[in-house]
């Protein structure tokens, strides 16, 4: 991810920053969910443009080229509690609009 000066943060100061990737599409991040046995971290994102639609979720590691805007706990939607990863089920590569 293409960071700011800072490059070291606690996950939760993470929530609300917007995100742009590399096609120019944004997202706020609004939460974040673990595999532990895997050790693959699961990074929610919404549409800024419709925060009622369903979250997307997509591997951290798929984020590696997109730019982050730290804008901490600005947008998190009512309620919203990041979905458990079922057991055995694998987290997408990548996700891209």
């Amino acid at each position: 991810m293409k960071s700011p000066d800072c490059s070291n943060l606690d996950l939760d100061a993470l929530r609300g920053a917007l995100v742009t990737n590399p096609n120019g599409f944004e997202f706020y991040i609004v939460g974040f969910s673990a595999d532990l046995n895997k050790h693959h971290i699961m990074v929610w994102l919404a549409n800024p443009a419709d925060l009622s639609e369903e979250p997307l979720g997509i591997d951290w590691q798929a984020l590696a080229d997109w730019s982050i805007q730290l804008q901490p706990r600005l947008i998190t939607p009512p309620n919203y509690s990041a979905p458990d990863v079922p057991s055995g089920s694998s987290l997408p590569s990548s996700a891209h609009h």
